[in-house]
């Protein structure tokens, strides 16, 4: 799904589809599917026992590999049975080009790649995911099978390493809670069933967010039925916690209809998770948080400094969650507040005093003066000293809508310095200030401050 948030009103650039790039421009005429001619295909594959890389060459001045033109191959067979018996048949030691390539799904279906993807899921629930366009191709399907495929997981490897240098047992239910965010319809009908798939897997969607899972419930079941599936689990939805309630009933509330498309506790904890978490100083936890509502899909961007190191300059990473599109890190928006040349010159001289210029979003560019640590770089003196002025320097949420070119159906609810992080994605749902965040979006309160 793409986030609603992206360049609002612009024509996206027309770009071949996963299937079309991985068949085309390979030095073999297509035929009138658009793929390999099948005889091409299998005469391609003959012999072939095991996908790793050995050999490339330049075609039409590309570069080209000997795992190009054989998943291409496999790509052109005559059908979705044919695929299988040779797809699980190959020992797999190389990844295909892209991690998210669906080209299989979109050629043969949930019929050809859920049997693929089963091959690779070992005893212990291990989904060996090589090549790496397993698990999007896992997400990408919505049957009834995908889903019990999906709860069946118990850690995914994309390593090339034989053996694996470890076990991925970690988050034995990762694949079945993503597996839910990307299918929440199909996901909450399934749930209703009576048998031990289903019931793990409502306990892995009440485990991460229960008062979201409980609304999400009785949206699709109704009360009623809802409130009887959780009695039948033996599940109980704790309220929100008093102190949340008491900020919240203190709070005006915007004039804006609620979302069909709500932030859940769920989407807040895959923000903090390893790979997608704002850099955040523990000693200075400087983030900025906007709530962005809208009837479509409401949404949060997440604003943290940094110090980037390749570039050695200073500024503003922005993480956006929500907006119909999941979580993003967007790079492409990040803000320089102090640049490389100022700090070249910094770590150069010998002072330990200085004074930089700050660049501020439409507005006048700042000046800053600061000590250098102990055994600190100036860049990390620097952060720290920007920490400590951070109201001076994130951007609102007027700023933040003109910066992100988000869509005029956006409006910003609250703007918050002093709100304070989850120290991890564990049971995020009990940190009062999480509550706080999600609730007071959902509900609309244009709350002026996090305390509680």
């Amino acid at each position: 799904m793409s986030p609603e948030w992206t360049r609002s009103g612009a024509v996206p650039e027309a770009k071949l589809s996963d299937l079309a790039s991985s068949v085309a421009g390979l030095g073999v005429p297509l035929d009138a599917r658009g793929l390999w001619p099948v005889q091409v295909a299998r005469r391609e594959l003959a012999g072939l026992s095991v996908f790793e890389r050995h050999t490339e060459e330049l075609v039409d001045g590309v570069r080209v590999l000997d795992i190009d033109r054989w998943w291409a191959a496999l790509l052109s067979l005559a059908d979705a049975g044919e695929f299988v018996r040779v797809a699980t048949g190959l020992v797999w030691r190389d990844h295909v080009r892209g991690m998210e390539n669906l080209a299989a799904l979109e050629r043969y279906g949930e019929e050809g790649v859920l049997p693929w993807i089963a091959s690779r899921v070992d005893r212990q629930g291990v989904l060996w995911d090589v090549p790496w366009c397993l698990y999007p191709c896992l997400l990408g399907c919505r049957s009834r099978r995908a889903f019990e495929l999906a709860a069946s997981i118990r850690g995914v490897d994309s390593d090339l390493d034989d053996p694996p240098w470890r076990p991925y047992l970690d988050e034995p239910d990762a694949m079945l809670r993503h597996w839910l965010q990307e299918h929440p319809d199909e996901g909450t009908e399934y749930l209703t069933d009576a048998d031990p798939v289903a019931a793990k897997a409502l306990r892995v969607l009440f485990a991460d967010d229960p008062r979201g899972a409980k609304r999400r419930l009785r949206r699709r079941l109704g009360k009623n039925r809802a409130d009887r599936l959780l009695a039948d689990q033996r599940i109980a939805v704790p309220p929100v916690a008093a102190a949340v309630r008491e900020r919240l009933a203190a709070c005006p509330r915007g004039d804006i209809p609620r979302s069909r498309q709500p932030v859940t506790m769920a989407d807040l904890a895959s923000v903090f998770r390893a790979f997608d978490r704002p850099r955040i100083d523990p000693d200075r936890p400087a983030l900025h948080v906007t709530g962005y509502a809208s009837r479509g899909a409401d949404g949060l961007v997440f604003q943290a400094l940094r110090s980037n190191g390749a570039e050695h300059s200073i500024g503003i990473e922005f993480t956006a969650v929500g907006f119909g599109g999941g979580v993003h890190t967007l790079d492409e928006a990040e803000w320089t507040l102090i640049d490389a040349g100022q700090l070249d010159q910094l770590e150069a001289g010998p002072s330990d005093i200085a004074t930089v210029r700050v660049r501020r979003f439409e507005q006048p560019d700042s000046t800053l003066t600061a000590r250098r640590g102990t055994n600190d770089s100036w860049a990390e003196s620097l952060l720290a000293a920007v920490a400590d002025r951070r109201r001076s320097v994130f951007l609102d949420g007027r700023q933040l809508h003109k910066h992100l070119q988000l869509g005029p159906v956006f409006t910003p609810l609250f703007d918050w310095d002093d709100w304070v992080p989850p120290p991890s994605d564990k049971d995020i749902w009990k940190f009062p200030q999480a509550d706080l965040l999600v609730e007071a979006l959902r509900g609309r309160h244009a709350c002026t401050t996090a305390r509680l």
